[in-house]
Order: structure tokens, then sequence, then C-alpha cells
């Protein structure tokens, strides 16, 4: 399901559900470029990653599969990991 999160002139629609890898929550989200006076087209995807108050976030390529997506934002958490256990 679809829930809309506005953000300024830009609106996200979170595409499925929440995820989580090693204690970190995954979001992937699309987000609509809005302006009331021209129909705009500039969308993009972008995940997000939280872990208390600790959000990171970017953006996803065009044309890029899902599992490759997916396959990214595990890799970029166990780097988070590591930088976690580096510091404790």
């Amino acid at each position: 399901m679809a829930r809309f999160i506005s953000s300024g002139k830009w609106k996200r629609v979170q595409i499925g559900s929440d995820k989580t890898y090693r204690g970190w929550t995954i979001s992937i989200f699309l987000k609509m470029e809005l302006d009331k006076f021209v129909l705009n087209t500039n969308s993009h995807f972008q995940a997000e990653l939280q872990k208390g108050n600790v959000v990171h976030g970017f953006h996803l390529d065009r044309g890029q599969r899902l599992l490759d997506a997916y396959n990214l934002i595990f890799e970029k958490i166990d780097k988070l990991v590591e930088e976690e256990i580096k510091r404790a």
C-alpha cells in the first residue's frame, strides 16, 4: 500500500513496506517534484536507512533492478555496521 508523505514541493510515495537488516530499517520511496504551474515529470527513487535518530538517504539509479538496489543497500548497511563496531 502506498502512503503519501509531504516534504515541501516534493511528494514521497513509499514503495512496498519497511524492511530491516542488521538493526537498520530500509524504506524505498518514489520522490516526485510538484509544481502547481507546470506539469513536471522530475522524479527519482530514494532509499532511506534508519536506526534510532540516524537516517541515511541516497538516490537509486534509474533503470536499476530491484535486486541490485537491495544488494547496494545491504552493502551500505554492512559498511555502517563495520563503522559502528570500530567506534565501540
